[in-house]
């Protein structure tokens, strides 16, 4: 019996070598600027065949964990945590309905809304996945993070703009569905050849400064490269 346990802990090894070498690491670094108002955030993403799990975690506390269908790339699971704003809150998705629970704002909610498009939570890297399979347009449900309201909304991928850089000139607008579909948008900017994310820009709210973000940094793990 016991001359089986070296053979045991080699397979072990074998398995957790294979599934280290089947995931995928990546690191971003971004920064957002509103008015005088900064911070900077790092995305940490993992992809396995089986899963797709990325945090956020910005330098004023606000974290955000996803988990992805690496099959339908959809929005399984949310957690949102805002400290300076008391909020903690948990969302998943069951058939087509999402529900979420938690604290907003100090205040406990339950809720749950009904999912007629996918849920695309983090938006950037949704539309990523857009371009990487060639459409140019999507709709899907979002939850704002400030109500905690679902919101469905239309992403469509506008004519390259010659004025613009190589490396910014595939852009997405992305819009609210219906009778807001004038009130709000934003712009999402990703780089041609990649796809990746490296720009955002919109105003959150009628007399808002515009919110920008930018890439920083992007870092790969050797799996990844």
């Amino acid at each position: 019996m016991f001359a089986t346990i070296p053979r045991l802990t080699a397979l072990l090894l074998l398995l957790s070598t294979l599934s280290c070498a089947a995931a995928n690491h990546a690191q971003r670094s971004y920064h957002t600027q509103t008015g005088s108002t900064v911070s900077s955030s790092i995305w940490q993403m993992q992809t396995t065949p089986s899963a797709i799990t990325m945090v956020t975690t910005s330098n004023d506390g606000v974290i955000n964990r996803f988990s992805i269908s690496p099959t339908h790339k959809a929005t399984t699971v949310w957690e949102f945590i805002d400290p300076l704003n008391n909020t903690h809150v948990h969302a998943f998705s069951v058939g087509k309905t999402i529900k979420l629970s938690g604290v907003l704002k100090g205040t406990k909610v339950q809720q749950s809304c009904n999912l007629d498009q996918p849920w695309w939570q983090p938006i950037p890297w949704n539309l990523e996945q857009m371009l990487g399979d060639n459409k140019d347009q999507a709709t899907f449900v979002a939850i704002r993070p400030s109500d905690l309201k679902c919101h469905d909304f239309v992403a469509q991928r506008l004519a390259e703009q010659p004025e613009v850089s190589a490396a910014q000139k595939v852009r997405v607008e992305v819009r609210l569905t219906g009778a807001y579909n004038k009130f709000w948008k934003a712009q999402y900017w990703f780089d041609a050849h990649s796809d990746q994310f490296i720009r955002y820009q919109a105003k959150h709210g009628l007399f808002a400064k515009p919110t920008v973000v930018q890439l920083q940094e992007l870092n790969l793990s050797p799996a990844a490269q």
